[in-house]
Order: structure tokens, then C-alpha cells, then sequence
């Protein structure tokens, strides 16, 4: 015999209300400030090398992830190359007013793997695995990857 569900005591059910809470902090990028930091600041991009493995990281890494060595910070190009992208439709509210964009894995020239970032186009139909794209930084940079996107060369 299925058991009676058990009544929830309506005194014991928490009373919620919608909130919103707006929230100053900072945060440190720790060891890959240099990154963001020539981003804000210099408006290039840095990677990070491994000196033994030779393989070049963008994002950076503090270690290398094949031998777990210290990286070195070394300068990048500004052209790359789309590997995968996707036009995006539908976004949450802070980028549904963006919609649609071109989100793609690039491969900057000078690393090794893949960044992930938006690509600016007028007609998203037109955004291809092999397109050559540039580096665009937006003339007030805060340190963040939203700093720069990439265009088609």
C-alpha cells in the first residue's frame, strides 16, 4: 500500500520574498595578473610558455599543465585563427541585448591552445572554422576579458 503523503504544517513552511542583493568586492588575479594587466594597460595579449614542454598557453597558466613547471610570460600576436564557433541566440539578461554573437575557440598565433571568446560580425551566418580574425581592443579596458573580441581580417 503507497504510503499518504505527509502535509507540509503551514507554521513550520519558511515565508520567502524576492530579493536582490548588489554586492562592491574585489578580487585578485593572482598569479596571471600580468595578463590582464597588459590587457588594461598595453592593450596585448600575453601567454605563458613552458620552457620545457616549448608549449605556449593562452588563457595563461601559472604551471605548465603537461609537467607542472613555472611558466614565463611571453607576447602573442593579435591575429588567430577560429577553430570551432557557434552563433548565439539566446543568452542570459546581462547579453541577451547582444544577441545573436559569434562565440569561438581561437587559436591566437604564438599558442598553443585554444582561447575562447566573442567574434563581431554583422551577419553571424558568416563566422567559419579557418577564418583569420584580428584582435579589437575596446578603447576603455578594465581588466577583463571583455576588454577585447576579434574581427574578421
Amino acid at each position: 500500500m503507497p504510503r499518504k503523503k505527509k502535509e507540509a504544517d503551514p507554521e513550520l513552511v519558511p515565508f520567502e520574498i524576492p530579493d536582490r542583493i548588489d554586492m562592491s568586492y574585489r578580487y585578485s588575479y593572482g598569479g596571471i595578473s600580468p595578463f590582464f594587466r597588459a590587457m588594461k594597460e598595453e592593450a596585448k595579449l600575453l601567454g605563458s610558455r613552458c620552457a620545457r614542454c616549448k608549449k605556449t598557453y593562452l588563457p595563461p597558466r601559472i604551471n605548465c599543465s603537461q609537467c607542472y613547471r613555472p611558466t614565463k610570460w611571453v607576447s602573442l600576436g593579435m591575429e588567430g585563427t577560429v577553430v570551432t564557433c557557434t552563433a548565439v541566440y539566446y543568452a542570459t539578461s546581462r547579453f541577451f541585448s547582444k544577441t545573436p554573437f559569434v562565440c569561438a575557440y581561437i587559436r591566437v598565433d604564438g599558442a598553443d591552445t585554444l582561447l575562447l571568446q566573442n567574434i563581431l560580425l554583422d551577419d553571424v551566418t558568416q563566422a567559419r572554422p579557418g577564418m583569420r580574425v584580428r584582435v579589437v581592443f575596446r578603447p576603455e579596458r578594465k581588466g577583463e576579458m571583455a576588454d577585447f573580441y576579434f574581427v574578421p581580417l
